[in-house]
């Protein structure tokens, strides 16, 4: 069955074809020229392409490969059944497996120590590579039991990065057959990075229309902010948190945004007021936030639940 989704079904496959620095590449691929993958953690913002390069690696080797999304299916049940069982049945060719715990940093306070273990029992036969956004919720055994690398980019990286991104985007859109704006794919790109698959997600959306031109670009902008601005109006956490992890966004264009549609937004002057006064803490807070995305979460909380909306 063909995939629909256009985030998997133009997932790379190989090491090299991973939109990734040169020297996370060298890195990544040393590991598979010498078919050993360590444990590792891979660290990064959404999108960045943690579990691509994961996916990628377990798949250029050859190794029986086992994926479990952390978040999802953290609970210790998840060990003593799936991975348990993956872990000592045995390949054809007595190959090494490979578990990817995808969004590790939501496990479970019960599974982390249970994990710790488990990699211990199971170090002859399985790699587990371990993704997250947030590195400091993993438990220090765990990280001395792996390799962290974090994946950021450099100034000198962006340009170059970007450039990847754009024609991989132009290669999608062109074997799909959708007909697109360069300047606008341009923006997108900008507007985005470095989520590429944010990126991928939100042009499948709009391509339904045949096209990607400058009147996307409206809507793919304003469309995406208003579902920020009714989530904050029904005053709903998860809603709130779960489009932070979906659109990543500079922090600080969102308080731009926020700040400019004041008067449109609010009820009555105190609560305009209100609301400057919130972006302006939270903006020096920023500053110093160890976690930016918390900092952010925080602020559209405090916004959304002390403010007058206007219907």
């Amino acid at each position: 069955m063909e995939e629909f989704l256009w985030a998997e079904k133009y997932r790379p496959k190989t090491v090299q074809d991973t939109i990734l620095s040169v020297r996370y590449k060298e890195q990544f691929q040393a590991m598979v020229d010498a078919k050993q993958i360590p444990n590792l953690i891979l660290s990064g913002s959404h999108g960045i392409g943690k579990t691509t390069i994961a996916k990628a690696m377990a798949s250029e080797i050859g190794a029986t490969a086992m994926f479990i999304n952390a978040s999802l299916d953290g609970g210790k049940d998840t060990l003593r059944s799936d991975l348990r069982d993956f872990s000592t049945s045995m390949t054809f060719d007595g190959s090494r497996k490979v578990i990817i715990l995808d969004e590790a940093d939501a496990m479970t306070h019960h599974m982390q120590p249970a994990l710790r273990t488990f990699m211990e029992q199971y170090s002859r036969n399985v790699s587990f590579i371990l993704t997250c956004n947030h590195p400091y919720n993993i438990i220090p055994e765990i990280h001395s039991r792996c390799s962290h690398i974090e994946l950021k980019l450099s100034n000198t990286d962006k340009k170059d990065i970007a450039k990847q991104m754009f024609v991989a985007l132009t290669n999608i859109l062109h074997k799909e057959g959708i007909e697109y704006d360069k300047n606008v794919l341009a923006k997108i790109v900008k507007k985005k990075f470095p989520d590429m698959r944010n990126m991928i997600m939100e042009l499948q959306r709009y391509s339904i229309k045949g096209a990607i031109d400058s009147g996307i670009f409206t809507q793919f902008e304003d469309v995406s902010m208003k579902r920020l601005i009714e989530a904050m109006k029904k005053k709903s956490l998860d809603e709130i948190r779960n489009w932070i992890n979906t659109n990543n966004q500079d922090e600080h264009q969102i308080y731009a945004y926020i700040y400019d549609h004041v008067k449109e937004l609010m009820a009555d002057p105190d609560s305009e007021a209100n609301l400057i006064l919130t972006l302006a803490d939270y903006q020096d807070k920023a500053t110093r936030a160890v976690n930016s995305e918390i900092n952010l979460a925080a602020c559209l909380i405090e916004i959304s639940a002390n403010v007058k909306w206007k219907d």
